[in-house]
């Protein structure tokens, strides 16, 4: 588990301020006590569903009023490889029915909008445009507020492969990735869970 307070007047995950506790799942004595604002697991076939609602859902107690204007307020992310259905836990496979597909591509149109307007108003503040930096500042803010209020509650589940990374991975790690595993389903679960 990851503990991240982030200041209320950015979103962005690591600024000045932000304090982060690495927990981990196999020392449930450690969690009891935290209060956090968003948590992020990592490799969540390894976690328990009895463990996380029991010990790390009633860590989600961040100061509403100090960062409810974060879209991360209240959040969880997780992350994993796909679950050996026989060894691993697999709780969370089932949450990919739950997200609502139309919402979650609007979501991406606004904020794809809003991303390209950011670039604009480094432009503008660049060239001193200040009725510019104004309308694009106004368009931003409400725009922001608009996506936080959007994401609170929703869920975005992503399944991909290995290959959806390969421009930093590069061609050469998949062939030893390849050559190197004998078993073909832990081939398929670890590294191209779309085939599977």
């Amino acid at each position: 588990m990851l503990y991240i307070r982030i200041r209320p007047e950015t979103h962005n995950f690591i600024y000045e301020g932000t304090v982060m506790k690495f927990v981990s799942g196999d020392r449930p004595e450690s969690v009891p006590g935290i209060s956090t604002l968003h948590r992020m697991f990592d490799e969540l076939l390894k976690i328990k569903k009895e463990f996380m609602l029991e010990r790390f859902m009633p860590t989600l107690r961040a100061d509403r009023s100090k960062f409810g204007g974060s879209p991360c307020f209240m959040r969880i992310s997780g992350f994993t490889s796909t679950p050996n259905f026989e060894t691993d836990e697999d709780w969370f496979v089932n949450m990919e029915k739950d997200m609502n597909e139309e919402l979650i591509n609007s979501i991406i149109e606004i904020a794809y909008e809003t991303d390209f307007r950011m670039h604009e108003l480094e432009i503008a503040r660049k060239t001193l445009d200040f009725d510019k930096i104004k309308k694009l500042e106004r368009f931003i803010s409400h725009r922001n507020e608009r996506l936080t209020e959007l994401r609170r509650g929703h869920l975005l589940y992503i399944r991909a492969s290995s290959f959806s990374n390969l421009k930093i991975l590069g061609v050469d790690y998949i062939e030893n990735y390849i050559k190197s595993t004998k078993d073909k389903d832990l081939l398929y679960t670890s590294f191209l869970p779309s085939a599977n």
